[in-house]
């Protein structure tokens, strides 16, 4: 069968729905056929893949020829190519040039397509320098199917299912990707690369077909609005030549737009639907304290326990052993201990203020550079304005005092009761001890306007209410 197949300088997109204004995803293409010299006409049988090559395959061998006395007598070959065509099909022609005249050769082609060998025929003379020239192998394309009508076309080979079109004095005409006709729908990313079109014939009798050449493709009237559209300069199109809503969410990919992309305060709290921002879409540290208006952040929108210490500013942090104090006007840190002069008061029957030491350091140690170092003072009968009591066995005093100079270790002052009431419920232990160390002192010394300076009473039958001793002879009352 003797096929002869064109096809027409102009090859358009139709529309795939009359009433869409989408680009169409069908391409119309009319074509001519054949049989014996003679249209065709009735009904034929095709089959269409587009095709991209790929690469070739076949290889010419190169030649060197070995010279003796001004004689070809052999070739060497390097490479031995591929792609040629073995017996009984007529081997390549072999040429001999240079200065020597009258060699001739036969190329010996191998089964799997190379030359094997180059037989001499005539080793000519006079050749001092000669060059070997071998007829390269016919053209071996390798194709890659971008498209077929049923997408069972592979590396450019034949369809399986064929399509019924009708033929008219050999013309026809096809919508390449039309579903309705059975066959596979066009990708328009087929067309990103240059591709041509590979069609396939049979008349019913004589069997499929192919038919050549392979047809390029015409540019198609979309296909020049596209390239219009790739010589758009970068940044030529503005929002100014976009319509109002023209660009929705629905048509942006998913992080299309980026922080990078808004201007500075494109987007305000009015432009966010209620809840849209959480957490999870702020970055760590994105909202600092320059970004939340006065008083917005309150008691009931912090979880419990949110404010850890590592929270607080470090430049007020506290030091060790410091607490936060209320001043009146703010909360502060402040310093462990009573900030003087303090003043308190309390309706207790207990302490006031308890202060165990159970190491060898007093409980209590006052000072004063020219008052009373502790002063007391009492309004109810029967009670001490200062009131000691030591339950060490065999030491300890309950009230101590020291004085030096023109000082009193221990005074003791009442307007209507006793200054000083000294009681010991321990053997050979007294109420009150005085001890005098300086010349002219007294360990205890009373003095009264109006009654006793120094009284002292003994609930015991031998033991003196009053007990004084004084060394070499002096007088100890």
């Amino acid at each position: 069968m003797k096929t002869r197949h064109l096809i027409p300088a102009l090859c358009c997109l139709t529309l795939a729905h009359s009433a869409s204004a989408e680009i169409p995803a069908k391409l119309n293409y009319q074509g001519r056929v054949a049989v014996q010299g003679t249209n065709f006409n009735g009904t034929g049988q095709f089959k269409f893949a587009l095709v991209v090559p790929t690469g070739d395959t076949s290889q010419a061998a190169a030649g060197y020829p070995v010279l003796v006395n001004g004689e070809i007598v052999a070739v060497a070959l390097t490479p031995s190519g591929s792609g040629y065509a073995p017996p009984p099909a007529a081997p390549p022609v072999v040429t001999f040039g240079g200065d020597g005249t009258g060699a001739t050769g036969t190329a010996v082609v191998a089964p799997d397509g190379s030359i094997a060998s180059i037989t001499i025929d005539q080793g000519g003379t006079g050749y001092n320098a000669a060059v070997v020239t071998i007829e390269p192998p016919p053209p071996n394309i390798q194709y890659f199917t971008s498209w077929s009508n049923d997408q069972t076309s592979m590396s450019g080979g034949e369809p399986t299912s064929a399509i019924s079109i009708p033929v008219a004095n050999g013309l026809y005409s096809v919508q390449l990707g039309d579903t309705a006709a059975g066959m596979v729908a066009l990708n328009p990313g087929v067309f990103s690369i240059a591709v041509k079109l590979r069609v396939w014939f049979s008349d019913g009798v004589n069997g499929f077909q192919q038919l050549t050449p392979d047809q390029p493709l015409s540019t198609a009237p979309y296909a020049f609005r596209a390239i219009m559209a790739e010589d758009v300069p970068l940044n030529s199109i503005t929002s100014d030549e976009i319509a109002e809503g023209a660009v929705a969410s629905a048509n942006l990919a998913p992080g299309a737009v980026t922080t990078t992309n808004l201007a500075p305060g494109a987007v305000t709290a009015t432009s966010l639907a209620p809840g849209a921002v959480n957490g999870a879409a702020l970055s760590a540290g994105a909202v600092s304290s320059t970004n939340l208006a006065t008083n917005a952040v309150t008691a009931d929108k912090l979880a419990n326990g949110i404010i850890s210490p590592a929270k607080l500013s470090s430049t007020n942090a506290p030091t060790n052993g410091q607490y936060l104090r209320f001043d009146g006007t703010q909360f502060a840190w402040a310093s462990a201990g009573l900030s003087l002069p303090f003043s308190s008061g309390i309706n207790s029957a207990s302490a006031a203020l308890d202060i165990d030491n159970n190491g060898s350091g007093p409980a209590v140690e006052a000072y004063s550079g020219s008052g009373d170092a502790f002063s007391g003072w009492v309004a109810s009968n029967g009670k001490s304005a200062v009131y000691g009591r030591t339950t060490t066995f065999g030491a300890g005093q309950g009230v101590y005092g020291y004085g030096q100079f023109f000082g009193t270790g221990v005074l003791g002052e009442s307007s209507a009761g006793d200054g000083v009431i000294g009681r010991s419920s321990g053997t050979l232990k007294s109420g009150v001890f005085g001890y005098a160390s300086g010349v002219d002192s007294a360990g205890v010394h009373g003095a009264s306007e109006l009654h006793h300076g120094v009284y002292a009473a003994t609930g015991s039958t031998n033991r003196a209410a009053i007990w004084a001793w004084a060394p070499n002879g002096a007088e100890a009352i």
